[in-house]
């Protein structure tokens, strides 16, 4: 048995350094050099033959260098023996086969032509292509699931739209997955901090790069689009706003996609607990008298956090963007919820929230596993947007969602006296100093 499995490594490493042109070519990224040794017909049967120590094939270099050109080619090339399915589902060590790469990546043309080769060529006989969509990697992702920052995940789901419901390792769907992922959002983004110059470019540049989406006839489209390409091209900082409009716009139309398609946020089990509880003024906390009553204790908490806080003020540093150098804008202590609608308001994703409440709007009642509904996760979270948007929901704020108490017995008040749990892009004025600090908790004590 370890006779066989040595000379199996023995083998393994023979390939590799056989392949040591092609990669060498790949990390200089000499696509030429390394398309031209595969041309050598003794050389086509290794192109499904593990390349590197990770056991990525020519295939996997190709897909996710984003060459598109190089990744035509090398299908070409696949000997009549070799069967294109078998190459393109072929795994690494981490379990991804061609198309979780390609996902990986905004290349939706590079996806498009796999499929298009793929059901050309096919014999009856070979796995489909739902197979390669809906296979998971050793983290449990399919490729839509490592697809949900990109483009490439907006069209893998029009092709299946159950792989919105596939789940990875840790259970959870591609809409939760997007609840915590902020950044790709224009809610999240310093889009608010824009000066009026930055923010006007930002609503004339279109939401897309290239003219895949329009028809032919298109002609202004695809002239205006053209202009702005060409503009881009001297202007690093135009093309970057350019990238980030971009990927605003693919998150919110994935958004919409996933709502849609993934309803089994809609059934989520909320295990209520029915027994009425009282109104408790005081928190149980050993670090506050607990005879001193709730507001006591509020004011306590506020004055534990200003006096924190003038510990750091001195060291502090405002950044131009508004943040404290040094320190990460998404705190590592952030709570996390399993409903997407409860993750999404925690982190400040209006875009998902709008879409959910649209589509389901009784979802505004749900509750995290803590008995916490949106009301006590929005000012829990600092969360201005959101608690605005329930604010408007008068009714049903007043007469359900204030008045629920949570696991511990917590109220709205104990939320907003919780500092603990605040996350998020500090503004100039927090970051500026406790004073500034003191005064936005006491704005949330007001609403509450």
């Amino acid at each position: 048995m370890e006779r066989d499995l040595e000379e199996g490594k023995e083998k393994n490493r023979e390939t590799i350094s056989m392949l040591k042109k092609p990669y060498l070519a790949a990390l200089g990224k000499q696509w030429d050099v390394m398309k031209r040794f595969f041309e050598i017909n003794e050389n086509r049967e290794q192109l499904c033959s593990k390349m590197t120590v990770e056991e990525d094939t020519a295939f996997h270099i190709a897909a996710y260098s984003e060459e598109k050109e190089l990744l035509q080619h090398l299908v070409k090339l696949l000997p009549p023996s070799s069967s294109l399915f078998a190459a393109l589902n072929k795994t690494n060590t981490h379990g991804n086969n061609i198309f979780h790469e390609v996902a990986a990546t905004d290349r939706v043309e590079t996806a498009e032509f796999l499929v298009k080769k793929l059901q050309e060529v096919r014999s009856p006989d070979e796995g489909k292509l739902e197979d390669l969509l809906m296979a998971k990697n050793k983290l449990g992702e399919t490729p839509i699931y490592r697809a949900v920052a990109h483009d490439t995940a907006i069209w893998l789901l029009r092709k299946d739209k159950e792989l919105a419901k596939k789940k990875e390792k840790n259970y959870l769907t591609c809409l939760q997955l997007l609840a915590k992922m902020p950044h790709v959002f224009r809610s999240y983004s310093e889009f608010s901090h824009m000066g009026k110059l930055k923010k006007f470019l930002y609503y004339c540049l279109p939401s897309q790069f290239e003219d895949d989406d329009v028809s032919d006839d298109a002609i202004l489209i695809k002239r205006y689009r053209a202009m702005w390409r060409a503009i881009a091209k001297g202007w690093p900082a135009i093309n970057k706003l350019w990238q980030k409009k971009g990927m605003h716009s693919s998150a919110s139309e994935l958004t919409e996609s996933l709502v849609k398609a993934d309803d089994t946020w809609k059934d989520f089990p909320c295990k209520l607990n029915n027994e009425d509880k009282t109104i408790s003024l005081v928190k149980e906390d050993t670090s506050v008298d607990k005879d001193r009553g709730g507001l006591l204790s509020l004011c306590q908490r506020m004055f534990d956090l200003v006096h924190e806080q003038g510990q750091t003020s001195g060291t502090k540093e405002v950044g131009g963007d508004g943040t404290s150098k040094g320190q990460p804008n998404e705190r590592n202590d952030h709570k996390s919820y399993q409903h997407p609608l409860l993750e999404a308001a925690s982190n400040g994703i209006v875009e998902i929230f709008d879409k959910m409440i649209e589509s389901y709007p009784q979802v505004i009642e749900y509750i995290s596993d803590d008995e916490e509904n949106i009301l006590h996760v929005a000012i829990g979270h600092r969360q201005w947007d959101i608690f605005h948007r329930v604010e408007k929901m008068e009714v049903i704020m007043k007469r359900r969602l204030a008045s629920r108490i949570d696991k511990d017995d917590n109220t709205l008040l104990h939320h907003v006296a919780e500092g603990k749990r605040y996350f998020g892009r500090e503004s100039r004025e927090q970051a500026a100093g406790p004073a500034f600090q003191l005064q936005e908790e006491l704005n949330w004590l007001k609403v509450s």
